[in-house]
C-alpha cells in the first residue's frame, strides 16, 4: 500500500470517529432534554389548585423533592398512627379524632364536584396528611404560646375549602369561627361540611377581607394565601389590638418580618414523624400593622352596593334617541298649560 493511500485511509477513519463522537454527544443531550421535560409538574405544599382564587400563591418546593417522605403527604386518618398523633401529641379527644376522619371524607366527596384541593390523587390519606394535620399542628404549642387557648373569636382569611379553619374549629369548639373567602362555591362547601360535622360555632362570609369592616377578632389565620406584606395589608383591620395573626407558610421569609414574630415554629417540630419545610408564624397585631404600612400597599374597600360600582361606558344602560318609556300614572300629565288663566280685555 502506497504512502498516499495509507494517509487517505487514516484521514477517513479520523473523520468517522469524529462524526460518531458528535453523534453520541447529541444523543446524550437529547436524552437529558427529554428527561428534563418529563419531570413532574411543580405544585405547592398544600396541593391547592389556583383556579377561582383571587389571591397570590408563593413559590414553594416541588412535590417531587419529597418523594422519599410519603408520611409528609399521606396518612390514613383512621390508622393507629394518626389516632396516636391526634390524641397523644396534639391532646385532642377521641370524638374530635372521629370528626377529623369525617372531615377528610367530606372534602374528598365535595372535591369530586368542585376544586377544593388538588384533584391529583385526592384521597382521605392525602387530605389528612397535606391539609388537616398541618392545620392542627398549632395545638402542640405550649399553653402560654398559643393565642387560640384564650381566643373567643377567629377569622380564617382566604379559607378556600376550609383550611385551616375547619380542622381548627374541630380542635377549638369554644371559639367562634368566621371562614372568609371571595369564592362563593367553596364557601358553600365549607359551610355544608361544618353543618354536617355539627360545628355550630362556624359561619362563612362571602367577600374580600378588606370589605369586612364591622368585626374584629382575637385571632386571624391564613394558609399560604399570598406574600405576608400583601396579606397583612388586606386584613390588618380585622385583628384586635391584643390579637394575633397565625400564618402557615413555606419558603424564604424576609428577615425584617421574622424579627417581628413572637414565634416562628417549623411544623415538623410540632408533629412527630412529619418532615416539612413549612412553619407557623405568630405575629402580634402591632407587627401586622407595621408590616402592612411598610409594604406601601393601599387597600380600599369595595362599594357596599355592587350596583354602585361604575361600569364601563359600553356596559351602561342608555336610552336611544327617539325611544319612549312607560309613564308613571301617578304623576300629573304635562300638557303645557297648567295654571293657565284667561283674562278679560274689558
Amino acid at each position: 500500500m502506497s504512502t498516499v493511500r495509507l494517509v487517505s485511509l487514516l484521514l477517513v477513519l479520523s473523520t468517522a470517529n469524529s462524526f460518531l463522537a458528535r453523534l453520541s454527544s447529541t444523543r446524550n443531550r437529547n436524552e437529558v432534554a427529554v428527561a428534563c421535560r418529563s419531570e413532574p409538574e411543580t405544585s405547592n405544599y398544600w396541593g391547592d389548585d389556583t383556579d377561582d382564587q383571587d389571591t397570590l400563591q408563593p413559590s414553594l418546593t416541588p412535590l417531587s423533592s419529597f418523594a422519599a417522605s410519603p408520611a409528609l403527604f399521606e396518612l390514613d386518618p383512621a390508622s393507629d398512627q394518626a389516632r396516636d398523633i391526634v390524641m397523644n401529641d396534639l391532646k385532642l379527644s377521641g370524638a374530635q379524632h372521629e370528626q377529623l376522619v369525617s372531615l377528610c371524607q367530606a372534602v374528598v366527596d365535595w372535591n369530586d364536584r368542585i376544586n377544593l384541593v388538588s384533584r391529583k390523587d385526592c384521597t382521605v390519606a392525602t387530605v389528612f396528611g397535606r391539609h388537616v394535620l398541618p392545620s392542627i399542628a398549632c395545638c402542640a404549642f405550649s399553653e402560654d404560646q398559643n393565642p387560640l387557648n384564650t381566643a373567643k373569636t377567629l377569622v380564617d382569611v382566604g379559607t378556600g375549602g376550609g383550611f385551616p379553619g375547619l380542622p381548627l374549629a374541630i380542635a377549638y369548639p369554644d371559639v367562634q369561627f368566621v371562614l372568609l373567602d371571595s369564592v362563593g362555591k367553596k364557601l358553600t362547601a365549607a359551610q355544608d361540611m361544618a353543618n354536617a360535622l355539627g360545628l355550630d360555632h362556624v359561619r362563612t362570609h362571602h367577600g374580600r377581607a378588606e370589605d369586612l369592616r364591622d368585626e374584629v377578632f382575637d385571632v386571624a389565620t391564613g394558609r399560604s394565601v399570598s406574600a405576608i406584606p400583601q396579606f397583612c395589608a388586606w386584613m390588618q383591620h380585622l385583628v384586635k389590638p391584643t390579637g394575633h395573626l397565625l400564618y402557615w407558610i413555606g419558603g424564604d421569609v424576609d428577615a425584617s418580618i421574622l424579627e417581628q414574630t413572637v414565634s416562628d415554629t417549623p411544623i415538623e417540630s410540632l408533629v412527630p414523624d412529619m418532615e416539612s419545610d413549612k412553619r407557623i408564624l405568630i405575629l402580634p397585631q402591632l407587627a401586622v400593622k407595621r408590616i402592612a404600612k411598610a409594604s406601601g400597599i393601599s387597600v380600599q374597600p369595595s362599594p357596599t352596593n355592587r350596583s354602585q360600582r361604575k361600569r364601563p361606558s359600553s356596559q351602561r344602560k342608555t336610552t336611544a334617541k327617539g325611544s319612549w318609556s312607560r309613564r308613571n300614572s301617578e304623576e300629573p300629565k304635562q300638557r303645557g298649560y297648567e295654571g293657565f288663566k284667561r283674562y278679560s280685555s274689558s
